[in-house]
């Protein structure tokens, strides 16, 4: 089974197009959701987020602070780095778990931060959703409660465009000028080959 990184930054659509391959009755984790719920839920690694944040970082015993957290971590990149050494390596436990119980020739894992974090060489093939700056934050303005200052820091904190097509093996261009699906039939047909040919 190949195991294939779905990436993209803020506002690229890479949601959508996880929900593309999902009607391809492709299993996708969501590695962004189940990152959200384990600081919930786990009670370690929410113990770990109080010690390095503080109390605020927890409305209450058992909701994150979203505003808070986001507040300090799109500030400082250091913060931003340690909020996800905590985080990651609990994700990626639960993703191998996962993908042993999955039946198909390939599985999907979406993730934001596949190469901030060099997470991408865990995969064996990596699919990066690309759109211009200003559509992005157009669309994640239309969304959310987000300033565009506040989307612009969360972009910056993300690698630019020339490093994911650098590092990716297939790339879906998506501004609003390309259909999504004839791309994601194409990339599908050769994951579905490459996976049958070993």
């Amino acid at each position: 089974m190949k195991l294939v990184g779905l990436t993209g930054g803020i506002g690229s659509g890479k949601s959508t197009v996880a929900k593309i391959f999902k009607l391809l009755d492709i299993p996708v984790f969501d590695s962004d959701q189940e990152a959200k719920r384990l600081m919930t839920s786990d009670q370690e690694l929410r113990n770990s987020i109080i010690l390095e944040f503080g109390p605020d970082a927890y409305l209450n015993s058992a909701e994150v602070n979203r505003q808070y957290l986001a507040s300090v971590v799109f500030n400082n990149r250091k913060k931003l780095d340690t909020l996800n050494s905590l985080v990651h390596p609990i994700v990626r436990q639960y993703i191998k778990k996962w993908a042993n119980e999955q039946k198909s020739r390939y599985v999907i894992v979406e993730s934001a931060l596949l190469f901030e974090y060099n997470l991408y060489k865990n995969f064996d093939a990596v699919i990066t959703v690309i759109a211009s700056t200003d559509i992005r934050i157009q669309r994640v303005m239309q969304r959310s409660n987000l300033s565009y200052e506040e989307i612009l820091k969360r972009v910056q904190n993300q690698v630019d465009d020339s490093v994911r097509y650098q590092k990716s093996t297939h790339i879906i261009e998506n501004n609003n000028h390309n259909l999504l699906i004839p791309q994601v039939l194409t990339i599908n047909n050769q994951l579905w080959e490459s996976s049958q040919n070993g």
